[in-house]
């Protein structure tokens, strides 16, 4: 996977989206939840 992705470039938004998900799962699981978005080295 590291050689085919790379971190992706999104927006604030997209970030506080992910950020919501990310919390409301450490919530709901009373874990430590990271959720990382990756796009595909190919992709613009």
């Amino acid at each position: 996977m590291e050689n085919d992705y790379q971190v992706a470039s999104i927006s604030e938004d997209c970030v506080s989206e992910i950020n919501e998900l990310q919390n409301k799962l450490n919530k709901e699981t009373d874990k430590d939840i990271v959720l990382i978005a990756y796009q595909s080295k190919t992709d613009d």
